[in-house]
């Protein structure tokens, strides 16, 4: 868990066939969460910096 009071805007997480929107996503940084069902497989997050611009980043 990071310690700082810093949040990250996660938009939409994606792992496999599974796709979960956040609204208002703003979620600690280095925070834990687990999907259903074990799934191990790539993880995409599309994150929103300051300006609302979209940066995705698979995992």
């Amino acid at each position: 868990k990071n310690p700082t009071s810093s949040y990250v805007n996660i938009a939409n997480i994606k792992s496999g066939n599974l796709s979960f929107n956040i609204p208002n996503g703003y979620i600690e940084p280095f925070g834990y969460a687990q999907l259903p069902g074990g799934v191990h497989s790539k993880i995409t997050l599309t994150i929103l910096d300051d300006n609302g611009a979209e940066i995705i980043r698979d995992y």
